[in-house]
């Protein structure tokens, strides 16, 4: 690690200039939930949750809610739903169809104990220092994440699934690793992507699963979900702690990983795997690059001064 330099977002300014060129705060961002013929059951939730986590999920956070259909059919279902979202528009919105809802960006995790975190298609978070920091606050509270995609079928079914509307099968869709060019039997699902925050959850400990849950006439709807073990739990506070008190040791132009391992009680080694975290981490999402994956602008230009630059020493 001695003589890497490493990239940090400047918290504070960085997401003051995310928000205000985000895409989803004008109330007419396009989504699928939008359309005509959109329909969901909000019963899948209770069959994934029994099916593949083993517990039943009451008390559900539902960040960048948009139209809140989804939200909606779930509450309908039983389940208890806390929806948020950074337009007023939507917030303004999701209170007239009856939800609890308040204005939020992703990376905003309320204080509150909840059974999961779930939302549908987070495309303005996924790829992106929103999408991560939010992954760390939900990793360190040992909650389940669940993200609900819908793919077009296009009118093909699979003639095994005899019925509509109902969240059954859970056929599990497994991306495999490769191995000397050859795919491997026995490899579990991972996410590919190394940008997606469900992959970095993956990469953090947490376990991950993929399903196609149920269909409809138009749609197919598939559930990833990551799921924290007590070693994703013990990083993403790491990593969070040294993200959100960068202030205190990172406002020069080098840090010494001695000194820090002193300063937050921590081995050595343990601050050093972190910063190699959050090297990566910086890597993926190419910070002085970022292009804020749909949200309209690119702090890093806007002003550079948001990325902090700071070599690491012995």
């Amino acid at each position: 690690m001695a003589g890497a330099v490493l990239l940090l977002p400047n918290l504070k300014p960085y997401l003051s200039i995310v928000h205000s060129k985000t895409a989803w705060d004008n109330g007419k961002s396009a989504d699928t939930q939008n359309q005509v013929d959109f329909q969901f059951s909000g019963q899948s939730i209770s069959v994934y949750a029994r099916k593949v986590l083993g517990k039943e999920l009451k008390k559900l956070y539902y960040p960048v809610a948009f139209t809140g259909k989804v939200a909606k059919a779930i509450e309908d279902a039983g389940h208890e739903v806390y929806a948020t979202d950074l337009s007023p528009y939507w917030v303004s919105h999701l209170k007239g169809l009856g939800l609890r809802a308040d204005m939020r960006s992703f990376e905003d995790i309320p204080s509150e104990r909840f059974d999961a975190v779930l939302s549908f298609e987070p495309y303005p978070v996924t790829k992106n220092v929103v999408g991560y920091l939010g992954m760390l606050r939900i990793l360190s509270t040992l909650t389940p994440y669940i993200q609900i995609l819908s793919r077009p079928h296009c009118g093909i079914i699979n003639p095994k699934w005899s019925h509509l509307t109902t969240p059954e099968p859970l056929e599990i869709r497994e991306d495999r690793r490769y191995k000397n060019g050859t795919v491997g039997e026995s490899h579990r699902a991972y996410p590919k992507l190394p940008d997606d925050m469900m992959r970095q959850a993956y990469d953090y400990g947490a376990r991950f699963n993929w399903h196609i849950v149920y269909f409809d006439e138009h749609h197919f709807f598939d559930f990833k979900s990551v799921v924290p073990a007590p070693r994703s739990v013990r990083r993403s506070s790491l990593d969070l702690m040294l993200l959100e008190k960068q202030d205190d040791w990172a406002s020069g132009p080098s840090v010494s990983i001695r000194m820090l391992a002193h300063s937050f009680a921590k081995s050595p080694e343990e601050i050093a795997a972190s910063l190699l975290r959050l090297l990566e981490i910086s890597r993926r999402y190419q910070l002085q690059n970022d292009t804020l994956y749909y949200c309209g602008g690119n702090a890093a230009k806007e002003d550079p001064s948001v990325i902090r630059k700071i070599k690491i020493v012995d």
